[in-house]
C-alpha cells in the first residue's frame, strides 16, 4: 500500500546547516561508490551498517591519512543491530544531528521496506521516496510502466523461451533470496533448455554434497529441482541491443 503521508522533510531540513551536510547511505549494494562520490564532492559521508558486516567501512575502507596521502573514502559509521532499526526514532535522531542526506539504494528498500521508508523514515531522501516501489516488477506502475509513458527505450522482454531469436539475457531470482538474480545467455529456446538444465544439475550435484544420507540426498535433490525450476518460469528475457519495450 502507497502511503498518502510523507514525514515533513521541508522542517527537516530547515533545521540543517547546509554548511555541514552529510551524505548518508546503508551499508550495502553501492555505499562505497556513494561515499566516494560525496568525497569528490567536498561533502561528509556516513554509512549504516548491520553488525557483522561492518569491517568493510569502518575498517577497510575507512578514511585516513597514510604517507601524507588520504586513503579510503568512509569519514564514519552507525553500527545497527539490524538495518530495519533504521526506522527507531534514536536512529534517525542520530542522522539529523549530523545533517543527513540519505542516498537510497536497493538494498535500503530490501532491508527497511517501501511502507517504513515512506511513513516513518523521517530523514530527508536524495529523489523522490515513494518512486522507490517502481523498481518492483510486479508494481502495477513499475519502471516499465513509466519509461513506457515517458517515450523511453528500454529492452524488449521475452515471456516464454520460445520467444527467443537472437542473444538474450535470462534473470532468474534465487530460490531462497528473490531480489537476488542469476543470469546467462541464451540464443533461442534449446539454447535456454540446455543452460537451465545445466543449472538444475549444478544446484542439486551442491545440495548433495552436504547430505550424508541416500534418502535425504535423494529428497534435497527433489526440493532443488522444484525450487529452480520455479525460479525459471517467470521469465525476465531482454535483448542485448536494447530494441523498444513491448
Amino acid at each position: 500500500m502507497v502511503s498518502k503521508r510523507a514525514p515533513d522533510t521541508g522542517r527537516i531540513i530547515a533545521d540543517y546547516s547546509p554548511e555541514n551536510l552529510t551524505i548518508a547511505t546503508i551499508g550495502s549494494h553501492s555505499a562505497l561508490e556513494i561515499s566516494r562520490g560525496a568525497k569528490q564532492e567536498g561533502m561528509k559521508n556516513l554509512v549504516v551498517c548491520q553488525k557483522g558486516r561492518e569491517s568493510l567501512y569502518s575498517k577497510h575502507y575507512k578514511t585516513r591519512k597514510m604517507g601524507g596521502r588520504e586513503h579510503g573514502c568512509v569519514d564514519s559509521t552507525l553500527v545497527l543491530g539490524k538495518f530495519s532499526q533504521m526506522l527507531e526514532p534514536s536512529v534517525q535522531r542520530k542522522l539529523r544531528d549530523c545533517n543527513s542526506i540519505f542516498v537510497p539504494n536497493r538494498s535500503f528498500a530490501v532491508y527497511v521496506g517501501y511502507d517504513g521508508i515512506e511513513n516513518n523514515f523521517e530523514i530527508p531522501i536524495f529523489g523522490n521516496r515513494f518512486l522507490l516501489r517502481a523498481e518492483e516488477r510486479d508494481a502495477p506502475k513499475n519502471q516499465y510502466y513509466l519509461m513506457q509513458k515517458a517515450g523511453i527505450r528500454f529492452p524488449r522482454r521475452f515471456k516464454v523461451p520460445g520467444e527467443i531469436d537472437r542473444v538474450a539475457i535470462i534473470k532468474t531470482p534465487e530460490a531462497k533470496r528473490s531480489y537476488e538474480r542469476a543470469f546467462f545467455l541464451a540464443k533461442n529456446a534449446a539454447e535456454y533448455e540446455a543452460k537451465s538444465t545445466e543449472m538444475l544439475q549444478k544446484k542439486s550435484r551442491k545440495e548433495n554434497h552436504y547430505c550424508r544420507r541416500p534418502e535425504e540426498r535423494r529428497d534435497r535433490g527433489i526440493r532443488a529441482r522444484r525450487a529452480v525450476q520455479l525460479q525459471l518460469l517467470p521469465l525476465s528475457i531482454v535483448w542485448r541491443n536494447g530494441a523498444h519495450g513491448h
